[in-house]
């Protein structure tokens, strides 16, 4: 009988020990977006100017003529990022340390890009384009809270970046919906349809909903986050859908970039990506 309280006795340290191990593990580092280990980038693309031959008419004296024309014009405002992902789901310790891994297939989860490095996770919300200092906002799934002394809405965020009110692919111009699936951003919900959302293009035409794209802010900060949906959120999708250029991928993205005085290679924007697989 004593023996057998003893074997207890071990049993029942050595669980509290293996608990406090695993406990070690699990609280080490808080669920958040996590910096790739890797970001590669693979060549990139613009629209040539000669793409469409020189096209003429003939004047000629005392005719008035009618002339109906279709011009392409490059964005000064906006820039794309598109890509596979492939991953392991974790458990480390905080020093990175592997207890064990789990190979991700086919992601499903979130990709941001944010123009400032995010340290803190535990203020993300979605961006109000009418957001004034004092007012109180809706977000983590309808939790009230009051927005800081310099919220980052519409005016502030297009002039950032050189965009008027009256340009057609401004911000309000682009993310335009507020249509799109609920996600988490570490242990922030952005519920269902709370953010204003875009959708990039399919085969060069809009088609369905399969690259969503939310706009999102840290509270108290000029720091906007661009967040796209991985495509295989959908469980029953085993396969990558065809992106603009209708080659498989998983994510599309939109960032914005000030390019109104030119496109010369100093006149940049320096984006920093996240990515949260689920």
């Amino acid at each position: 009988m004593k023996g057998s309280i003893r074997n207890r006795s071990i049993l029942t340290v050595s669980t509290m020990l293996a608990l406090v191990i695993l406990s070690y593990f699990a609280f080490a580092v808080p669920t958040q977006p996590t910096a790739p280990e890797t970001l590669d980038r693979r060549g990139d693309s613009r629209l040539d100017p000669t793409n469409y031959p020189a096209k003429s008419l003939e004047a000629e004296a005392g005719n008035i003529t009618g002339v109906y024309i279709f011009a392409t014009t490059q964005t000064k405002t906006w820039a794309g990022f598109y890509g596979n992902i492939s991953g392991n789901i974790t458990l480390d310790d905080a020093v990175g340390n592997t207890f064990y891994d789990w190979e991700v297939a086919e992601p499903n989860g979130e990709v941001y890009a944010a123009n400032d490095t995010v340290s803190d996770w535990s203020t993300i919300r979605c961006i109000n384009f009418s957001a004034t200092p004092g007012m109180t906002v809706n977000y983590d799934g309808g939790l009230a809270s009051t927005v800081d002394n310099n919220p980052l809405n519409l005016s502030l965020l297009e002039n950032g970046f050189g965009i008027t009110w009256n340009d057609e692919d401004g911000v309000n111009e682009t993310f335009n919906t507020g249509t799109h699936d609920g996600f988490f951003v570490g242990t922030i919900n952005i519920t269902e349809n709370s953010c204003m959302t875009t959708d990039t293009y399919q085969d060069s035409h809009s088609a369905g909903d399969a690259f969503q794209e939310v706009l999102l802010e840290v509270n108290n900060s000029n720091t906007v986050i661009f967040s796209t949906i991985i495509e295989n959120r959908d469980a029953t999708n085993e396969t990558d859908v065809r992106g603009y250029n209708g080659a498989r991928h998983d994510f599309q993205m939109l960032v914005l970039e000030d390019g109104h005085d030119g496109p010369e290679a100093d006149l940049t924007t320096t984006y920093y990506f996240y990515v949260e697989l689920d």
